[in-house]
């Protein structure tokens, strides 16, 4: 089974931004369309994930409604 993993642009950086947390921000031109980052995961239910931000902290991404990549 092949590992799964996240991937992120070096011309870009995470860093917390003025507005709402962390955020993703370009250090250098990033073409309009280019793919900037890949977030891996798996897709879990809202309840799941109050138990994963328990143990692991806010490391979840809302994807639908009810639905999370975590």
């Amino acid at each position: 089974v092949p590992t799964i993993r996240s991937w992120r642009s070096p011309k870009v950086e995470v860093r917390d931004g003025s507005v709402a947390g962390l955020g993703v921000f370009a250090r250098e031109p990033v073409a309009a369309g280019e793919i900037v980052a890949v977030k891996a995961g798996h897709i879990v239910h809202r309840d799941e994930v109050v138990r994963l931000t328990a143990e692991i902290g806010d490391q979840s991404l809302q994807i639908h409604d009810d639905l999370y990549l975590s």
